[in-house]
C-alpha cells in the first residue's frame, strides 16, 4: 500500500507541476491522424484486464455487480490517467 501511495503521489505531483504549462491551443491544431496508433495502444492497455475477470469474480465472492464495478473502475481509471499524462507531457 505504501508503494501504491507513493506512485499516486508522484503521479499527482508531476501532473500538478506540468498542468500549468499546457497550452490547449496546441492540442486543437494537432494532427489527430498521427495519434491513431498511439490511441489504439492506450485503449488496449487500459482495457487489458479482461484476462483477470474470472479470478476477480471469484475473489469478489461471485458477486456480478461488484465484479462489474471493479472492471469498469479498473478500466476507466487507467484510461483517465493515461489521457491526463498524454495531455500534460506530450
Amino acid at each position: 500500500r505504501a508503494l501504491v501511495f507513493g506512485l499516486v503521489t508522484t503521479f499527482a505531483g508531476l501532473v500538478t507541476c506540468g498542468a500549468p504549462l499546457v497550452d490547449p491551443s496546441l492540442l486543437a491544431r494537432a494532427d489527430w491522424a498521427a495519434v491513431w496508433p498511439s490511441g489504439i495502444s492506450i485503449g488496449i492497455l487500459s482495457f487489458g484486464a479482461q484476462n483477470v475477470v474470472p479470478t476477480l469474480f471469484l475473489y469478489l465472492a461471485r458477486d456480478p455487480l461488484r465484479t462489474r464495478q471493479a472492471v469498469l473502475l479498473g478500466a476507466t481509471l487507467p484510461l483517465a490517467m493515461y489521457s491526463l499524462w498524454e495531455a500534460v507531457f506530450l
